[in-house]
């Protein structure tokens, strides 16, 4: 395979013996300067096109550029290959078919074709030109059809699980799972579905069942959540005692365990495990709302008002004390908008006593309005100068106030109108 630092500072070294700049060599192949630069520092490589060009003005073979000046050390000049496949793709096929070029000359050049014009000279060669081996080299350049036709046509008869890591991230999951189930004659080890379970798809479940039974990880099980069905992660987990995860492990798992969650933290915190608050916010969506006061109950530090208006959604109504206890510290009035929806009517109307300013316009009870107690929307809404009430804070109030507040509301609307010059 072609060696990009080197071709990069072959490049560098007859750009510099012309005397020429990065942009004026751009400016000669009309790329940009940037182009040049990344191929001399060997991040990228030019087409096929742009090297044609290259090897014209520095008077070099193709070879000598790709080999950084070197002699080629098998098979024939790669310079005729690549300057049929940069005219007609097509007839470079034909001249690998004909023995003018070899596979293996494509294989070496690749990495500076296109996916399209890979695809347009691989199907013009003979198949039986093919090896495996090829095919491995050639896989991360190929497009997954093309791949799988390959594959298909070298008739891969036994394979191992090295083999089977190579081709993986190329090709399909179908194909890919037919090929282990076709060619491979042993069972996979638990690490080697680790390795392709980004790969296998649906077929990830199928392949861990098959697995040989041996000592798992924490890190194992990580790997393989995002891949497996819910059930799959539970019985992984079930048949590895040797897994103890603690309450930070169950936070990176927990959005694929669901509500299966619940018995693994209890587990954990019955063994000690200390509890963090990131971990508590991680876990929250996932858990029952005793494993989530279970955890609190755990934290070894104050926890602010701020930080429950997070777990509201998933606290419930029968945790409401966790709000009062946390108010003496401290709130803001969005904090309690924030919690009105889920605490109960009565706890809401304890919150609101508890702040040190109470709302400064309609608009602020508004907001509230359908999570009060009628009593209590009275009483804050008496307290309203008339210049802090506006249409469309009593159109929002409207639903949820009795008719004779509604009445002095209006009336002191209508008070303020008539008051403006």
């Amino acid at each position: 395979m072609l060696d990009a630092r080197m071709i990069g500072a072959y490049i560098s070294k007859l750009r510099k013996e012309a005397d020429m700049t990065q942009v004026e060599l751009a400016d000669r192949l009309n790329v940009s300067h940037q182009a040049v630069s990344k191929w001399e520092r060997g991040e990228s490589l030019p087409d096929i096109g742009t090297l044609v060009e290259l090897a014209k003005v520095f008077q070099q073979t193709i070879d000598q550029i790709l080999y950084g000046g070197k002699n080629k050390n098998h098979g024939k000049p790669v310079d005729p290959l690549i300057k049929k496949m940069a005219e007609r793709p097509e007839t470079a096929g034909e001249a690998v078919n004909a023995g003018e070029a070899t596979v293996d000359e494509l294989v070496d050049v690749a990495p500076l074709l296109k996916t399209s014009v890979l695809q347009k000279v691989t199907e013009k060669i003979d198949k039986k030109l093919f090896t495996l081996d090829h095919v491995i080299q050639l896989a991360p350049f190929l497009d997954e059809q093309t791949l799988d036709e390959l594959l298909a046509a070298v008739k891969v008869e036994e394979a191992d699980w090295k083999i089977i890591g190579s081709l993986a991230p190329f090709t399909n999951p179908e194909t890919l799972a037919s090929l282990i189930h076709t060619t491979v004659h042993e069972p996979p080890t638990l690490k080697e579905v680790v390795r392709l379970a980004p790969f296998l798809g649906n077929y990830t479940d199928a392949f861990l069942h098959e697995a040989k039974n041996e000592e798992a990880t924490w890190g194992d099980l990580v790997a393989l959540a995002p891949f497996v069905k819910r059930h799959t992660l539970k019985k992984f987990i079930e048949d590895h005692p040797e897994i103890v995860p603690t309450i930070k492990d169950l936070a990176a798992v927990a959005p694929f365990l669901n509500h299966d969650t619940n018995p693994l933290v209890q587990q954990a915190l019955d063994r000690g495990g200390e509890v963090a608050w990131e971990d508590i916010r991680s876990l929250a969506p996932f858990i029952d709302s005793e494993t989530l006061v279970a955890l609190l109950d755990r934290l070894n530090e104050a926890v602010e008002f701020q930080q429950l208006v997070e777990l509201a959604p998933f606290l419930g109504q029968d945790h409401d004390e966790y709000f009062l206890r946390a108010a003496k510290n401290g709130m803001t009035w969005d904090d309690i908008k924030n919690v009105a929806p889920f605490v109960q009517r009565r706890t809401l109307s304890i919150l609101i006593d508890g702040m040190a300013d109470g709302p400064t316009n309609a608009r602020q009870i508004a907001d509230l309005a359908p999570f009060l107690e009628s009593e209590k929307l009275s009483e804050l809404l008496a307290d309203i100068p008339s210049d802090q009430i506006d249409p469309e804070a009593i159109t929002a109030l409207a639903p949820f106030m009795k008719k004779s507040r509604f009445g002095e509301f209006m009336a002191k609307l209508l008070k303020k109108h008539n008051a403006l010059p």
